[in-house]
């Protein structure tokens, strides 16, 4: 079965409206209520809503306030908070229209600009918070109260052969939860990893056939593994596949997803076609979310990072998790000076120290700290921040109990990083053979869109005059080495771009879709 290839997707005109909000304000003798006074937002698999295992609501009763979300905050909920004022939103960028303040949070920020994700409830912005999972806010009478009731699960004590037989079990009973309706069409977006293969599959065994596989391409310098790899599940188990273009305007696509992700991640740009294509094509998506650190993927390769959390080295651990994917040299040459002072990686280190210890008493400490602030704050704004703006999204790893399983297994039963191979052998031993991606291949030269980009970068940096986080000698000298010689060196742009975008709203742009 031949795969198709898209060679362009239009922006979607309308989405599934999913921003939701409330203002309540003080008025000396009572209240002026702006938007819901009460509201369920939840993605109800099962299908009634309060079975669903990600949400968050809110009520106004005329004298309180009252606003919970699920255990794992998946949903993405955004509050700030005055004596006089409370705004409750599902998409952050509406409390910047609702007039809450823009100044930045350094600590968050700091953190951000060298993880790509932010820590525990931090934002972009001093006055937002995110709601801590499992939270509950109360606002009576200008008094705020916010309380988690997250504790530490107790560890299991099975074997990595009982890990497996547990994880295949508790899957196909989440699956089995989450099954299309008689006239519904499902699309998987098809990868060249283990999650989704293994939900295509279970699809495939419980006789719903999906409509099609939908797989993207990546950004130079990312191979596209999951086009080649992809390609080949889908025609040996028989479904149609669809391979979707990149945007072609790489600036826009990342400003535009800016926004839609609530400024709280630098990732996901390469979903965008995806989120175009689907309005119209189906009714579900599946999505992996939480299935890769949940079973311990990568513990192979952080037994380093194991070992300082075993002995309580938290700080040691922050630098290191602070300096693997960021260039601090870069990093600081790229900031002007007083940006460079408010967000300084000391600052940084003690944030992401901290958030560490929080979780040294969890069964699988580094997976636990993962799940909570990078799946959480970032991962979780594909599903939740940008295709649930397409259709309903299906998330059935983070399924009540078997997220609740895969919480309690110890190191030793993660079977070092193995898990969901062993898993998927298990469950579908006549796909054993199939290919995974290799994640280190890389793209190889790509002097042309190198050259695009950077022109296309350089001219959203040329249109500003305000500029308080970006020295922009420094951004148009590199800029124009990788036009000349048509190789990134380290620019990548995402982190160019975010910073520039914060600048237009710190002056006074807000941001709307």
């Amino acid at each position: 079965m031949s795969p198709r290839f898209v060679d362009d997707v239009s922006v979607a005109k309308s989405w599934t409206d999913i921003d939701r909000f409330v203002a309540v304000t003080r008025n000396g003798a009572g209240y002026d209520v702006l938007g819901e006074p009460a509201a369920r937002v939840a993605h109800p698999w099962p299908r009634t809503p309060e079975q669903s295992d990600v949400f968050a609501e809110w009520s106004w009763d005329g004298d309180t306030l009252t606003v919970r979300n699920d255990a794992w905050g998946f949903q993405p909920l955004f509050y700030a908070a005055t004596s006089d004022r409370i705004v409750v939103s599902t998409w952050l960028p509406r409390l910047l229209q609702l007039g809450v303040p823009a100044a930045l949070d350094d600590r968050a920020m700091a953190v951000f600009l060298r993880l790509s994700y932010f820590l525990g409830t931090d934002t972009p912005f001093k006055a937002i918070r995110s709601l801590p999972r499992h939270g509950l806010l109360t606002w009576r009478a200008g008094v705020l109260n916010v309380s988690s009731a997250v504790t530490p699960p107790t560890a299991q004590p099975l074997s990595a052969q009982s890990a497996i037989d547990g994880y295949v079990t508790l899957f196909r009973q989440a699956f089995r939860r989450r099954l299309p309706a008689e006239n519904q069409s499902a699309i998987v977006p098809l990868s060249g990893g283990r999650d989704s293969r293994l939900l295509l599959f279970q699809l495939l065994e419980e006789g719903c056939r999906p409509a099609e596989t939908v797989t993207i391409h990546h950004y130079p310098p990312k191979a596209n593994e999951d086009a080649r790899v992809a390609l080949t599940v889908a025609e040996r188990v028989g479904v149609a596949s669809v391979v979707l273009p990149l945007a072609r305007r790489r600036v826009e696509a990342e400003r535009r997803k800016n926004v839609m992700t609530s400024f709280c991640a630098d990732r996901h740009v390469q979903m965008l076609p995806l989120v175009d294509y689907l309005p119209g094509r189906a009714d579900l998506i599946y999505d992996g979310l939480g299935g890769d650190v949940l079973a311990g993927a990568r513990l192979e390769r952080s037994a380093p990072a194991l070992a300082l959390l075993a002995s309580g080295r938290c700080r040691e651990l922050a630098r290191m998790l602070l300096t693997e994917h960021s260039d601090e040299t870069a990093l600081q040459a790229m900031l002007r000076p007083d940006a460079r002072r408010r967000f300084a990686f000391d600052i940084a280190e003690a944030c992401v120290t901290d958030e560490l210890a929080r979780y040294l008493e969890w069964p699988n400490p580094l997976g636990a700290y993962r799940f909570a602030n990078r799946t959480a704050r970032s991962v979780a704004l594909l599903p939740f921040g940008l295709l649930a703006r397409a259709c309903r999204v299906v998330t059935p790893f983070i399924d009540r109990d078997l997220a609740a399983f895969l919480m309690t297994l110890p190191l030793s039963a993660l079977a070092n990083g193995r898990l969901r191979d062993d898993a998927i052998a298990r469950a579908f031993p006549q796909y054993a053979d199939l290919p995974y991606e290799n994640a280190q291949a890389a793209c190889g030269a790509a002097p042309g869109y190198y050259r695009r980009f950077s022109w296309a970068l350089a001219r959203e940096a040329l249109r500003r005059r305000n500029a308080p986080l970006v020295r922009r000698p420094f951004l148009a000298s590199r800029l124009a080495r990788s036009v000349a010689t048509g190789r990134a060196s380290w620019l990548e742009g995402r982190r160019a771009i975010f910073l520039m975008q914060l600048e237009d709203v710190l002056a006074g742009d807000v941001p709307a879709l």
